[in-house]
């Protein structure tokens, strides 16, 4: 699969095929024409012959230099809004035509993901899982073990991406399910601050952008196309609450609000001070002034502290 990623990259460098544009970062667009899942792939292009005809021949040059065959009769061609002909765009490539809303791998993709109707396969499923125990000779205790360590299981593919409806949780029927997605969608967080090179991130902070150091995207206010990030990026100021950071040099810890200093942030241990900052949002660095070997604090005040 690498041959091939290599392969459509290049082809994309060409002008042979084009993926979809994400946004400018470090003076450089950020555009995905593919995305590789195991053995499974995904390809992004534009909705024109031409660029059909060339991914059949990207194709047609992968089998032949590592000699593996690509079954485009179980791929489909799936169009992104409005598209037109999409049949012969089909039979030019030999596969199928699917459309939005579809599974991929599991998870529901084109549906929005407050909508109930992405959990009614985790909801079969459960109930058929349940449905083969109440044939088990097992004790009320034994069976309610057995529920809980392994039905929490079940939707925790679906959990560390979508916020689970009370509804579905109460259908469910596993304990604490809900502070369990919680956490899953909080992991998100965490991950964004130390998979500094992942392409999500890349793709994340290109249309958010991020806060100075990194350790978090931009507030989402935006209406459109932002509905799961929106929600997970909510759950930032949970998760700080339970950080703490080590000072490097201080250009990305802030001074008054984040937890590097003590137990708590200096806001809170000094709010008099805090009150009076000349510059409340300050990093660390902006406080520490260093003279040869010698370094010291310089907090600016709009007053003196003792008025």
């Amino acid at each position: 699969m690498e041959a091939l990623s290599r392969m459509l990259n290049e082809s994309m460098l060409q002008g042979l095929l084009s993926g979809f544009s994400v946004g400018i970062r470090d003076n450089e667009a950020l555009v995905v024409n593919h995305l590789l899942f195991v053995d499974d792939t995904l390809i992004f292009y534009g909705a024109q012959a031409e660029h059909v005809r060339n991914l059949r021949c990207t194709f047609l040059c992968f089998e032949a230099v590592i000699g593996l065959r690509i079954n485009l009769g179980k791929s489909e061609l799936v169009s992104i809004g409005e598209v037109d002909d999409v049949e012969s765009l089909a039979h030019i490539l030999g596969c199928r035509i699917g459309s939005l809303l579809m599974t991929y791998l599991g998870m529901p993709l084109g549906a929005s993901f407050k909508s109930l109707s992405i959990w009614n396969g985790v909801i079969e499923k459960v109930e058929r899982r349940l449905a083969r125990w109440k044939k088990l000779y097992l004790s009320k205790g034994g069976r309610v073990t057995l529920i809980h360590s392994t039905l929490s299981s079940i939707p925790t593919y679906y959990l560390s991406l979508f916020p689970i409806p009370v509804s579905v949780a109460k259908k469910l029927g596993v304990r604490n399910i809900i502070k369990f997605n919680q956490a899953l969608l909080g992991k998100w967080m965490w991950r964004f601050s130390q998979e500094r090179d992942a392409l999500w991130r890349s793709v994340i902070e290109v249309m958010y952008g991020s806060v100075r150091g990194g350790w978090s995207s931009l507030l989402v206010t935006g209406s459109y196309g932002v509905s799961v990030w929106k929600f997970i990026r909510r759950g930032w100021d949970n998760v700080a609450k339970y950080l703490r950071f080590e000072v490097s040099e201080g250009s990305h810890i802030r001074f008054w609000h984040d937890l590097w200093c003590g137990n708590r942030p200096l806001k809170l241990c000094y709010p008099a001070s805090y009150s009076i900052a000349r510059f409340p949002n300050a990093w660390v660095v902006d406080n520490l002034s260093v003279v040869g070997v010698v370094s010291q604090w310089n907090v600016l005040f709009t007053r003196y502290a003792q008025d």
